[in-house]
């Protein structure tokens, strides 16, 4: 009953079309590749303690782990029988490799080792993207000494370090644990939050009132992506601005700390990237999430993220230095004000630093309305860019082969709940086609 399939041109279909892998390692050395490539396709895995050796990993965790035969082959049975078993393996060995073994998160380490070396020293790296990536960008370093020093010899120095700017509208209970999180941010800097609020109800309002936020008021009419957020950071005070969507929730009480002390230390990095998580709760998101590869899987993206050295610039999570913001606002845009800031900043020869460990969790989840209104406003954000998406590209991106794998494991571990869900292989290609050629706006 074993199937020999013999050479292939890519392993990644083959890791997501199974239910999961073997690796029976009893004797060797190396690196585990293999157990890495299958954590990151979201296959669960079962190995030796040996054949997972060198890997952060914990049984029952992230992979089952048997060293005797009989355990071994029960261990195999368990993830055939165990639905819920391979759902927490999958998404914890996939949470596991996009924070610790992506490309990024490699790369990073290594440069930092070698600024350590050579005692404190910039070093540049244009890295390649992984395959895989997607709104993840690479540590890229390019000269931006003029757009550090001030704009004029005397100009006041901020009176805070960091502002921490947020447009808010009706953001209920993650708005709530979005400031909560913040307010528990362990950092000896002065802090700041400034929120341009488009007409919530009274509950937010409260919730405003109640973390002490300075809060701008406009109309709902009034707003705007990227002129709101300039809104925001005119009256801010910070030397570093920190822009945040209302229902981003940092991970851990580092978050401001880890994203802000680069700029804070007197780099020339112009902006840091930070990452942006989907919630540990499967319930709570959406089947192709809402970040990443798998709901960016379009070829739009792809250009994008090939034609600025990997980086997915994203307000969501970011940090930029006052001063550069000062140089570049984002400028009148009705969506994408993130990647048309980013445009600029890299023609300017600015640089941006991803930042892993200054990460936030954020997800949604979509019906067919909101899935096809999202995508829509999308093709008509590219559109706004001079970026276009083609009918071939529309046609190509339908027919994606990993898509429907990835769409038939849904199926089989029942984790494909809704119409929009089922149909997202096809529905986002098509409504980024119409929102690129045929939508005026975006879709509210």
């Amino acid at each position: 009953g074993v199937e020999v399939v013999g050479e292939v041109p890519e392993l990644a279909s083959y890791y997501r079309r199974h239910r999961a892998l073997v690796a029976p390692i009893r004797a060797g050395s190396g690196t585990r590749l293999k157990i890495l490539e299958a954590f990151a396709c979201g296959a669960p895995v079962i190995s030796t303690r040996l054949g997972a050796e060198g890997i952060d990993c914990r049984h029952e965790h992230h992979l089952l782990l048997a060293d005797e035969p009989t355990a071994f082959a029960k261990a195999a049975i368990s993830t055939i029988e165990n639905e819920a078993l391979c759902e927490t393996l999958s998404e914890n060995c996939r949470r596991l490799v996009e924070e610790k073994y992506t490309w990024e998160a490699s790369a990073a380490k290594q440069l930092a080792g070698y600024e350590e070396l050579l005692g404190g020293q910039v070093i540049s790296s244009r890295s390649r993207s992984s395959p895989d990536s997607r709104n993840v960008p690479v540590d890229v370093e390019l000269p931006l000494r003029s757009m550090i020093t001030p704009l004029n010899g005397d100009a006041e120095e901020p009176e805070v370090d960091i502002s921490v700017v947020i447009p808010t509208y009706n953001g209920g209970d993650r708005l709530h644990e979005c400031l909560s999180a913040i307010s528990r941010q362990q950092t000896a800097r002065s802090v700041e939050v400034i929120c341009v609020d488009s007409g919530s109800s009274a509950q937010d309002l409260e919730t405003l009132k109640q973390f002490g936020v300075q809060v701008i008021s406009i109309d709902k009419s009034e707003f705007d992506h990227g002129l709101t957020r300039d809104l925001g950071a005119e009256a801010a005070r910070g030397e570093v601005l920190v822009f945040l969507n209302q229902d981003a929730v940092a991970t851990d009480e580092n978050w401001l700390s880890e994203l802000t002390e680069p700029l804070l230390a007197g780099s020339e990095y112009a902006a840091v990237q930070g990452a942006i998580r989907e919630l540990p709760e499967v319930e709570d998101r959406f089947y192709w999430n809402s970040c990443g590869d798998r709901f960016y899987f379009t070829r739009e993206s792809d250009r994008w993220i090939e034609r600025f050295f990997g980086i997915g610039f994203s307000t969501v999570n970011a940090a930029i230095r006052r001063r550069v913001w000062q140089e570049i606002p984002f400028g009148q845009a009705p969506i994408m004000e993130d990647k048309l800031w980013q445009r600029q900043a890299v023609e300017k020869g600015a640089s941006i630093l991803y930042q892993e460990d200054a990460a936030v969790f954020h997800s949604h989840d979509y019906d067919l309305g909101t899935l096809l209104r999202r995508c829509q406003s999308e093709g008509f954000g590219w559109s706004f860019l001079g970026e276009r998406y083609s009918l071939l590209d529309m046609t190509r991106d339908m027919l994606q082969p990993r898509m429907y794998a990835d769409l038939g494991r849904g199926l089989r571990q029942r984790q494909i709940r809704s119409g929009a869900e089922l149909f997202f292989p096809v529905l986002r290609p098509l409504a980024l086609y119409w929102g690129n050629h045929w939508s005026r706006g975006v879709k509210h």
